[in-house]
């Protein structure tokens, strides 16, 4: 099993937006594989890219549903 972490910030100006820019500037991995307690990268393997791709898209899309509610914050 994978677990993928993403950092994501808020700016008033920009709303909320993930930042791969910092997850690479800060850590070595951002998918840690609990089986094998460690970390690695998206190009892992084909495997966890596919997983990695489509938790990015939900990311995206929550954080779109955000931006449009931030009236509301």
């Amino acid at each position: 099993m994978s677990e993928h972490h993403f950092v994501v910030q808020y700016n008033p100006a920009k709303g909320w937006e993930w930042v791969p820019d910092v997850e690479e500037a800060h850590f070595s991995g951002t998918i840690f594989l609990e089986d094998e307690c460690y970390w690695v990268n998206s190009s892992h393997s084909e495997e966890i890219n596919k997983i990695d791709t489509e938790a990015s898209k939900q990311l995206c899309a929550i954080l779109e549903i955000a931006n449009g509610a931030k009236a509301l914050i």
